[in-house]
Order: structure tokens, then C-alpha cells, then sequence
């Protein structure tokens, strides 16, 4: 016990809680419970909407290029940015994948491997993203409304997008 910050341990009031300035604090395993209850309220929702990006939207707009591409989201056809939904939940599942896997650190390593899964593989996902995704999105999206800003030809636009669908299926 650390004299002057924690006030005393209360047998009952549950596993490794501590007792801090009058209140309890969260265990670990509370803690890793909340992450991991966090990470599938969020992560449903995440791949439900991945989901109908990759069949629908994607679908829609790579379904014959480069006349398709005003299908695109953020364009006159689908005024949507897509980001203001994958934003805020892609950090939420990475919030609640670093935070389970901090809080479970002292489990044994036959449980500690599940939880380095999602927090590697989500920030692997959101920098595959940053990386991959939005240079295409934005060159498909410019070549499909004839911006200014276009750098790429309509077979470039064409090869793009079949790329864009076989790296979102993976």
C-alpha cells in the first residue's frame, strides 16, 4: 500500500479494487471488460458500415469507371463524407484495443496474444487506410468529377478502382 494516496483496501468490495480519496477504483479487469465491451459495441457497428462501403458504395461507384466514379461519396450523387462515421468509431476500437490490452498486460501470455490482435490490427487497418485509401479516393474522386486537381487517365481510374475493391476485400 502506498502511504498518503491509497487509503486502505476493502476485502469484498471486489477483486483488486482500491479505495482512493473515498471511491473505488476500477480493477484491471474491470478496466480490460470495459475495453473489450467497448471495442464490440463499436467494432459491430464498424463492420456492419464496412460492409455496405465495400458492397454497396464501392459497388455502385466502381461498377463501370470512369463513368461510375460520380457515384462516389462526397460527391453531387452521394453528398456523404463517410469519414464523420469511420472516424470516431476506428478510434474508438483502437481506444478500447490499447486499453484492454494495457489493462490486461498481467494476464497470462495464452490470453495476452488475443488481446494484442485487435489493438495491432485496427492501427495496421487506420494506417493502411491513411496510406492506401485516401490518395485513391481522392484521385478517383477527382477524376470523376473532372476537377482540376485530376492526375490520372481513365485507364488509370479503371485499374484504381478494381484495385480499391480487392485491397477493401483483402
Amino acid at each position: 500500500m502506498l502511504p498518503g494516496r491509497f487509503e486502505e483496501m476493502i476485502p469484498g468490495y471486489g477483486h483488486n479494487s482500491w479505495v482512493w480519496l473515498g471511491r473505488e477504483m476500477a480493477s484491471r479487469e474491470d478496466i480490460t471488460r470495459a475495453s473489450l465491451w467497448l471495442a464490440v459495441l463499436a467494432g459491430g457497428p464498424l463492420l456492419g458500415a464496412k460492409l455496405f462501403d465495400l458492397l454497396v458504395l464501392a459497388g455502385a461507384w466502381s461498377a463501370n469507371p470512369p463513368a461510375s466514379l460520380g457515384m462516389m461519396p462526397y460527391g453531387k450523387a452521394w453528398p456523404v463524407d463517410t469519414g464523420i462515421f469511420f472516424i470516431p468509431f476506428s478510434a474508438a476500437m483502437l481506444i478500447a484495443g490499447f486499453g484492454a490490452l494495457v489493462a490486461g498486460w498481467r494476464t497470462p501470455w495464452r490470453y495476452r496474444w488475443l488481446l494484442c490482435l485487435p489493438s495491432i490490427g485496427i492501427l495496421l487497418l487506420l494506417i493502411l487506410t491513411v496510406v492506401e485509401f485516401w490518395p485513391m479516393n481522392a484521385a478517383l474522386f477527382y477524376h470523376g468529377i473532372h476537377s482540376p486537381k485530376d492526375t490520372i487517365t481513365d485507364g488509370q481510374s479503371i485499374a484504381m478502382a478494381q484495385r480499391w475493391v480487392t485491397t477493401g476485400f483483402g
